[in-house]
C-alpha cells in the first residue's frame, strides 16, 4: 500500500458514516479478513475499507436484531 493510499485511508478513517460500528466485535475480524484478501491479491478495493467493513457490520447487526 502506497503512502498516498495510506494517508487517504487515515483521512477517511476519521470521518465515515459507519463510525458507530467501529466498536462492534465484528469490526476487527471483518477488517482483518478483508485486509488478508487484499494482501493476497484476491481482492482489490475501490472503496475505502471503513465503508466496506461498516456496511457489513451494519448488515450483521440488523440481521441479528431481526431474529
Amino acid at each position: 500500500m502506497g503512502r498516498d493510499t495510506r494517508r487517504f485511508r487515515e483521512e477517511i478513517d476519521m470521518c465515515h458514516p459507519y463510525k458507530k460500528y467501529e466498536s462492534s466485535p465484528y469490526w476487527p475480524v471483518i477488517r482483518k479478513l478483508i485486509e488478508d484478501l487484499e494482501d493476497n491479491n484476491d481482492l482489490e478495493l475501490q472503496t475505502p475499507i471503513e465503508y466496506i467493513v461498516g456496511y457489513i457490520c451494519k448488515g450483521l447487526e440488523q440481521e441479528n436484531g431481526a431474529r
